[in-house]
């Protein structure tokens, strides 16, 4: 779980990045507003603020048949679920997943608890905490590489999933693809 967790961070990082540092400015501006990120994190409206992360995350998968554990926006699983299965399964499956998710409960293959945001959360902190500097550097560094820096190509260039979830603190195995990975919807492609 802690992988997953890991690649939603990187995901809420991205978007972050993309969202709050200013694709026009000065370069003043655009490193006070890299640093804010950074020092501000914890926050509410900060980068590793629950509120970040899709509304109905929960843990799928577990048990031998059910492949890994992970956590995942459970809108998307039903949205994708829909199409195999009929429309009465469909909507009874959303029934009883709103009714777990109510009671806080977890069954063998779903689990819905209050609490997991927070969680997922906890490892976006402990990678600023620990790491922050270092990530804000590289981000800099990687920077000024580019001929002219603008937020969006900066991070779309950096694979952010292999270079803090990977790389830096170990919690995913080498798990990147050749062509990169994917997180959510979006396709990552891999650091030069």
């Amino acid at each position: 779980l802690a992988c997953s967790a890991c690649q939603h961070v990187a995901h809420v990082m991205r978007q972050t990045l993309v969202r709050d540092v200013p694709k026009k400015g000065s370069k003043a501006e655009r490193e006070k507003a890299l640093s804010a990120i950074f020092t501000q994190a914890k926050n509410p409206g900060g980068m590793c603020h629950p509120g970040r992360l899709p509304d109905m995350i929960a843990i799928i998968g577990g048990g031998e048949d059910k492949g890994p554990r992970t956590y995942q926006d459970f809108e998307q699983v039903v949205a994708k679920g829909r199409a195999k299965m009929g429309k009465e399964a469909f909507w009874g499956a959303k029934k009883q997943a709103a009714d777990l998710w109510r009671r806080n409960e977890c069954t063998e293959a779903v689990c819905f608890k209050k609490d997991i945001k927070e969680d997922v959360m906890s490892v976006c902190e402990s990678i600023v905490g620990r790491h922050g500097r270092w990530l804000e550097k590289r981000l800099r560094k990687h920077r000024q590489r580019a001929a002219r820096w603008q937020a969006a190509p900066e991070v779309a260039s950096l694979n952010l999933y292999e270079l803090v979830c990977v790389n830096k603190t170990g919690l995913c195995g080498n798990a990147t693809l050749a062509g990169g990975f994917k997180v959510g919807d979006m396709v990552v492609s891999k650091i030069d």
